[in-house]
């Protein structure tokens, strides 16, 4: 294993887990939009790869109720996470999706230093998800979000799987940081 670099043995372990989340958010938002949303509206769906390829047409809110506590919805958030920054304008999308891709820049070169698993999954999660919702934003100009928890008339705000990503990417960040005690000998050599 010379070839691969002694500081980073996560990034390639990384790498694999952000295609595998990315391709479970992706194929999420697939089933639900062209398998369960879209056949009612258009009669139609597109198969995967084409899905994941094609600038898509925005379908209307709509709702199941999966059980008493979840509901499958279509919600477009063209804001950040919980709607915040929805009233940017035309513009928003490219303009979001470029923080959040110098954020996954960023986050990449930490992964490539990093050398334990919680820290390597979790910035793994928050790339993951990132890139998942910069995709929905430049093909769509929003997120889509579908999954709406909620008891009796309180809502959780709608999220999806790339959202739940970056937020089990982030407490995992915060767990290794609290719990894990630091070597500091690698930046006393920088």
């Amino acid at each position: 294993m010379g070839w691969i670099p002694e500081r980073g043995n996560w990034f390639f372990k990384g790498l694999v887990i952000i295609v595998a989340v990315f391709l479970l958010d992706q194929l999420s938002k697939w089933g639900i939009v062209e398998h369960l949303f879209r056949p009612e509206i258009y009669a139609r769906s597109l198969p995967f790869w084409t899905w994941l390829v094609t600038p898509g047409d925005l379908i209307g809110f709509a709702s199941i109720q999966v059980t008493y506590l979840l509901n499958f919805v279509i919600i477009w958030n063209d804001g950040v996470s919980f709607g915040m920054l929805q009233d940017m304008g035309d513009m928003a999308p490219v303009f979001l999706s470029a923080m959040a891709g110098i954020v996954c820049i960023g986050l990449l070169v930490w992964l490539y230093q990093v050398n334990n698993m919680i820290a390597g999954v979790g910035l793994s999660f928050i790339i993951a998800g990132s890139l998942g919702n910069i995709l929905d934003r430049l093909r769509f100009g929003a997120v889509i979000d579908f999954l709406d928890f909620h008891v009796l008339s309180y809502h959780w705000p709608a999220f999806n799987i790339a959202d739940a990503a970056i937020c089990v990417g982030v407490f995992l960040i915060i767990i290794e940081t609290l719990l894990y005690k630091r070597d500091n000998s690698d930046l006393k050599r920088m």
